[in-house]
């Protein structure tokens, strides 16, 4: 009697665990879209009307990002900035890009970085024909992203690492931090561009 009491308890409990298992199997996609939602909230948002290449945000808050005297990019941004040599990015991305940056610089490469643009409120750019994508948004908006040359353009790129090999470095440096490479992206490759998204 004895036994069969325990093998319906351990019978139960398996059924129980088995039932637990699949719903955190199917809600946790569900919480993953919570958190980017949430996350997205954070960072606020931007539109464009209509076929206009113009963009407007509200409840982007962005904060400067000093950038180290050895980047290369800091001559053409200090004129710019009031002799500083800041960009600025989203708050929501602000230790990622810190940590991106301070990497760079305890490499040696900021030699490299001949250019640093973050924040540009406009829709997405093809990287290769420079026309304007419809009802897409850059990254850049939101403070989300960075152009960090001399990554080089599309047709040039492997001439710039193999002159430059420190340039993939960066690069790597750019996707440990949690970053997306533009030249991971299949319709519209950009090796200068990284980006995180939610």
């Amino acid at each position: 009697m004895r036994v069969r009491r325990n093998r319906h308890r351990f019978t139960r409990l398996i059924a129980s665990t088995l039932l637990l298992a699949t719903v955190v199997v199917l809600l946790w996609p569900a919480r993953a879209a919570w958190e980017r939602h949430r996350a997205w909230d954070r960072i606020g948002s931007c539109a464009a009307d209509g076929e206009s290449t113009a963009v407007s945000c509200s409840g982007v808050a962005l904060v400067d990002v000093v950038l180290p005297d050895a980047f290369a990019a800091c001559t053409e941004i200090r004129p710019l900035n009031a002799g500083a040599c800041t960009v600025q990015v989203n708050r929501e991305v602000y230790d990622r890009f810190t940590a991106a940056v301070a990497e760079v610089d305890a490499a040696g490469l900021g030699r490299h970085v001949t250019s640093f643009g973050t924040v540009n409120r406009r829709r997405c750019k093809d990287a290769i024909t420079g026309a304007f994508i419809p009802g897409c948004i850059s990254k850049h908006s939101y403070g989300l992203a960075a152009d960090v040359r001399s990554f080089g353009d599309n047709a040039k790129w492997d001439e710039v690492v193999e002159r430059e090999p420190g340039v993939q470095r960066m690069i790597d440096i750019f996707r440990s931090n949690g970053f997306t490479w533009g030249m991971s992206f299949r319709s519209n490759p950009d090796p200068q561009h990284v980006e995180w998204t939610p």
